[in-house]
């Protein structure tokens, strides 16, 4: 289905979830080791986790694509933008494009699949939850009330 992404394989088109991530080609936490320099198989550790978010904290703008509207508001705050084309943010924002619906993982969070990926991805969901508190600060930072250049 996503011919068009660089690292799309068409050999793992009919590969369960559970058997790639579980597989030796299946690079797990990968921002963290992007944000450390770590390359596939290192094993990671606190410390680069403490890297990572250091350099999350210090060096991301972090936007979250559920919350896309608030998202460009906090970046339009921040860096000054306005929007120049009419009706451009609003079609980011709001139109589907490059949107791939996913079968729901059997269990949801309590299931076999999400505690294995969960054990797998630990350093990378640690990170994503500083994100998530990374994106308030960014909110307390620039309240709804601070003029947004965006429309």
């Amino acid at each position: 289905r996503a011919r068009w992404e660089r690292s799309y394989r068409a050999d793992l088109r009919k590969v369960h979830f559970r058997e790639y991530i579980s597989s030796p080609s299946y690079v797990d936490n990968w921002l963290t080791r992007q944000l450390t320099n770590s390359v596939p198989g290192e094993e990671l550790t606190e410390g680069h986790f403490n890297l990572a978010k250091l350099i999350l904290n210090t060096k991301i703008f972090v936007g979250l694509q559920d919350e896309m509207d608030e998202t460009l508001r906090l970046l339009a705050a921040h860096f000054g933008w306005e929007e120049v084309d009419t009706g451009c943010v609003d079609m980011v924002t709001h139109e589907k494009f490059n949107s791939m619906p996913h079968p729901v993982i059997n269990g949801g969070r309590q299931g076999p699949i999400w505690r294995i990926a969960s054990m797998v991805e630990k350093w990378d969901i640690r990170l994503y939850n500083e994100a998530l508190d990374q994106f308030e600060r960014q909110r307390e930072q620039y309240p709804a009330s601070h003029p947004a250049p965006v429309k």
